[in-house]
């Protein structure tokens, strides 16, 4: 088409030649015309600073030695560290030398929008020239996903993450589409796209289902007094019976009720297992009861162990010594006594 060819936009002679590189043989066309509907642009160059202009200048080379995917990348670095949105129009021409069509007709048209009013008449004029030619060798596509909010990528690569639906555009040739949305399974379809016509293409992403995993748990039945309160690790759970599911491992049972003396035990619950209590409290009043009589049972028990103890102490200190007669002396079974 002509278009491409006149869109990167060399710096001065002084300028190139201050830097070692060769002085470009022309202008650019849309740089040397006069602005009709925007003031005269600075070169690209006197625009650009640091990092962006360093790309800037290697994407100019690259472009010169047709290495067009290369001087997109580096195009688009300036671009990315600077926004200058005449930058667009330098990616477009790579991407339409590299027969990326549908990628030139989009950043063509960002450059049309992004670069209104900073743009002349003659650049505003070529570049929907170039958007006109290029949409008669791509196929647009009318894209819809259920439920909105996707994104959406073409042989790999991302190009929208809006609601639904979009408008894509595809270059002859097969290519691979592919939906995906959080918690739906992704969704992936194969286009052979014969010729630059339009269609339309959908999506119904179903959403991924996660099985309810069953808890196991113990059983724990306790019965108790009508008044006691089940406890379990300090929360209570019924009152005289409990029955219910309890998670596996160690815990805390209390059993309390008013006059009457508390229970605690520690129970250790096995995966799925049953376990069963009966407890019957016992009255504060007897309780203290058993425990004095207790008190005084133990003195007594000790006191015979001890009286016994003596007893038989003074059975064996008192007891005579047997004496080993003579041999021959005496009878059998009897002991002589000196």
């Amino acid at each position: 088409m002509g278009v491409c060819g006149a869109v990167v936009l060399p710096s001065t002679s002084s300028q190139a030649a201050a830097r070692g590189a060769r002085p470009a043989a022309r202008p650019a066309a849309h740089e040397a015309l006069p602005a009709t509907n925007a003031a005269r642009p600075r070169p690209l160059s006197e625009e650009l600073s640091g990092q962006a202009l360093v790309a800037y200048e290697q994407a100019k080379d690259l472009f010169e030695h047709q290495d067009y995917s290369t001087a997109h990348a580096r195009f688009k670095q300036a671009y990315d560290a600077s926004k200058n949105s005449r930058l667009l129009w330098n990616m477009a021409a790579c991407s339409s030398k590299a027969k990326r069509y549908a990628l030139a007709v989009q950043e063509a048209e960002r450059f049309l929008s992004d670069g209104r009013g900073r743009i002349t008449a003659d650049q505003e004029a070529r570049a929907k020239q170039m958007v006109g030619d290029l949409r008669q060798l791509v196929a647009e596509v009318r894209v819809e996903v259920a439920p909105a909010g996707a994104s959406l990528s073409v042989d790999g690569e991302v190009v929208l993450e809006r609601e639904s639906p979009a408008i894509v555009l595809l270059e002859i040739g097969k290519h691979t589409l592919r939906v995906e949305k959080e918690g739906y399974q992704g969704a992936e379809q194969v286009l052979a796209v014969a010729e630059p016509k339009p269609f339309a293409l959908r999506f119904d992403l179903q959403a991924i289902v996660i099985p309810a995993v069953a808890t196991v748990t113990s059983r724990l039945v306790v019965v108790t007094d009508p008044e006691g309160v089940v406890e379990l690790d300090g929360k209570a759970l019924a009152k005289g019976t409990f029955d219910g599911g309890v998670s596996p491992g160690a815990h805390h049972l209390r059993i309390a009720a008013a006059g009457k003396r508390t229970y605690d035990s520690e129970l250790d619950l096995a995966a799925g297992a049953t376990r069963q209590l009966s407890v019957t409290l016992v009255e504060e009043s007897l309780a203290i009861a058993t425990t004095e009589k207790r008190g005084v049972w133990w003195p007594w028990a000790m006191g015979g162990v001890l009286a016994l103890g003596a007893g038989v102490g003074a059975y064996f200190i008192f007891k005579p010594s047997p004496v080993e007669a003579p041999a021959g002396a005496g009878t059998l079974g009897s002991v002589d006594v000196h």
